[in-house]
């Protein structure tokens, strides 16, 4: 072998263990190319998702202070279970002011849930004069409690007094 063979081959040997570093080191500069553009892709999804999360979050805010006070009013017709305590008493008020007698008793309870209100069942039983009786109706529109009437049953006694069965139920906010 001559010298130039020799240092062509030595150069060829050279020249070709440079070109492999090279196409190894760009094989993985590609593969890591790739996984950065990957990453920084997730990177922006992840950033996207956010915003929209925040442009939501500041839409509730705003729609929480324009429902603020209606809230407080909901509070405020809607009790809490524990605050029903004096249901009974609340009737027996209308009921003296309606100048009739009456017995009032629960019937039943329906739990709160997450979704949903509860409500207590009721039954009242009143007698006294027949206006006195609508204007006991009417006063239970305007309730303090939210409720709802289920049924009234009018009618007379033997000794022609008038007699109102009232069946419903009275509304409450479960325990947040």
């Amino acid at each position: 072998m001559t010298t130039f063979q020799k240092r062509l081959i030595l150069h060829s040997s050279i020249s070709a263990a440079i070109i492999t570093i090279l196409v190894i080191g760009l094989v993985l500069f590609g593969k890591n190319i790739t996984s950065y553009g990957k990453e920084l892709s997730d990177a922006r999804q992840t950033l996207a998702l956010q915003a929209v999360s925040l442009e939501r979050l500041a839409g509730l805010q705003t729609q929480y202070k324009v429902a603020e006070p209606y809230v407080k009013v909901l509070n405020n017709v809607i009790p809490k279970e524990e605050d029903l305590i004096d249901l009974s008493r609340d009737f027996q008020i209308l009921a003296t002011k309606a100048n009739i007698t009456h017995s009032f008793s629960f019937v039943g309870e329906n739990p709160a849930s997450a979704g949903s209100l509860g409500s207590i069942n009721f039954r009242l039983d009143a007698a006294g004069k027949l206006d006195n009786l609508f204007s006991f109706v009417k006063s239970l529109e305007h309730f303090r409690y939210l409720t709802r009437l289920d049924s009234f049953t009018i009618g007379r006694d033997q000794e022609k007094n008038s007699m109102m069965t009232v069946r419903g139920q009275v509304f409450f906010r479960g325990t947040q």
